[in-house]
Protein backbone atom coordinates (compact mmCIF):
# COMPACT_ATOMS: atom_id res chain seq x y z
CA UNK A 1 0.00 0.00 0.00
CA UNK A 2 2.75 2.45 0.94
CA UNK A 3 4.69 1.54 -2.19
CA UNK A 4 1.66 2.34 -4.34
CA UNK A 5 1.25 5.74 -2.68
CA UNK A 6 4.97 6.43 -3.14
CA UNK A 7 4.75 5.55 -6.82
CA UNK A 8 1.75 7.83 -7.33
CA UNK A 9 3.58 10.66 -5.56
CA UNK A 10 6.69 10.07 -7.67
CA UNK A 11 4.58 10.11 -10.83
CA UNK A 12 2.92 13.36 -9.76
CA UNK A 13 6.28 14.91 -8.96
CA UNK A 14 7.76 13.88 -12.30
CA UNK A 15 4.71 15.00 -14.25
CA UNK A 16 4.62 18.32 -12.43
CA UNK A 17 8.30 18.96 -13.04
CA UNK A 18 8.83 17.72 -16.57
CA UNK A 19 5.33 18.53 -17.85
CA UNK A 20 5.93 22.21 -17.25
CA UNK A 21 9.25 22.05 -19.07
CA UNK A 22 7.47 20.62 -22.10
CA UNK A 23 4.71 23.23 -21.91
CA UNK A 24 7.17 26.12 -21.69
CA UNK A 25 9.06 24.66 -24.61
CA UNK A 26 5.87 24.66 -26.67
CA UNK A 27 5.02 28.21 -25.64
CA UNK A 28 8.51 29.40 -26.55
CA UNK A 29 8.19 27.88 -30.00
CA UNK A 30 4.84 29.62 -30.50
CA UNK A 31 5.72 33.10 -29.29
CA UNK A 32 9.42 33.57 -30.11
CA UNK A 33 11.07 33.86 -33.48
CA UNK A 34 12.54 30.76 -35.06
CA UNK A 35 16.11 31.95 -34.66
CA UNK A 36 15.81 32.37 -30.89
CA UNK A 37 13.34 29.58 -30.05
CA UNK A 38 15.87 26.84 -29.34
CA UNK A 39 18.14 29.04 -27.26
CA UNK A 40 15.31 30.39 -25.12
CA UNK A 41 13.81 26.92 -24.72
CA UNK A 42 17.16 25.59 -23.47
CA UNK A 43 17.59 28.55 -21.10
CA UNK A 44 14.12 28.02 -19.64
CA UNK A 45 14.70 24.28 -19.26
CA UNK A 46 17.97 24.96 -17.44
CA UNK A 47 16.26 27.45 -15.13
CA UNK A 48 13.51 24.94 -14.39
CA UNK A 49 16.03 22.22 -13.62
CA UNK A 50 17.81 24.54 -11.18
CA UNK A 51 14.46 25.40 -9.60
CA UNK A 52 13.53 21.74 -9.33
CA UNK A 53 16.84 20.97 -7.68
CA UNK A 54 16.33 23.83 -5.23
CA UNK A 55 12.82 22.65 -4.43
CA UNK A 56 13.91 19.04 -3.91
CA UNK A 57 17.06 19.74 -1.91
CA UNK A 58 15.43 20.08 1.53
CA UNK A 59 13.69 16.71 1.13
CA UNK A 60 16.93 15.12 -0.06
CA UNK A 61 18.85 16.51 2.89
CA UNK A 62 16.17 15.29 5.30
CA UNK A 63 16.17 11.83 3.70
CA UNK A 64 19.95 11.70 3.88
CA UNK A 65 20.08 12.61 7.56
CA UNK A 66 17.19 10.36 8.68
CA UNK A 67 16.20 7.69 6.16
CA UNK A 68 14.69 7.27 2.74
CA UNK A 69 11.52 5.85 4.30
CA UNK A 70 11.07 9.01 6.38
CA UNK A 71 11.46 11.10 3.23
CA UNK A 72 8.76 9.08 1.46
CA UNK A 73 6.44 9.47 4.44
CA UNK A 74 6.90 13.23 4.28
CA UNK A 75 6.02 13.21 0.58
CA UNK A 76 2.99 10.98 1.07
CA UNK A 77 1.72 13.11 3.96
CA UNK A 78 2.47 16.55 2.56
CA UNK A 79 1.17 15.96 -0.97
CA UNK A 80 -2.50 15.54 0.08
CA UNK A 81 -2.19 18.48 2.48
CA UNK A 82 -0.75 20.65 -0.31
CA UNK A 83 -3.51 19.57 -2.71
CA UNK A 84 -6.25 20.40 -0.19
CA UNK A 85 -4.59 23.74 0.54
CA UNK A 86 -4.41 24.57 -3.18
CA UNK A 87 -8.08 23.64 -3.63
CA UNK A 88 -9.06 25.82 -0.69
CA UNK A 89 -7.08 28.74 -2.10
CA UNK A 90 -8.80 28.28 -5.46
CA UNK A 91 -12.24 28.26 -3.86
CA UNK A 92 -11.52 31.24 -1.64
CA UNK A 93 -9.99 33.19 -4.51
CA UNK A 94 -13.10 32.70 -6.62
CA UNK A 95 -15.50 33.31 -3.75
CA UNK A 96 -14.12 36.61 -2.50
CA UNK A 97 -12.95 38.18 -5.74
CA UNK A 98 -14.18 41.75 -6.25
CA UNK A 99 -16.31 42.05 -9.34
CA UNK A 100 -15.80 45.11 -11.52
CA UNK A 101 -18.86 46.69 -13.04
Amino acid sequence: YVSCIGQVCAFGYGFGMFGTIAMFGLMVREFVSREHGGTLSAALAFAQQVGGFSAGSPLAWYSESHSIAAGFWIVTCLLPVALVFMCLLTVLDGKYKVKEE
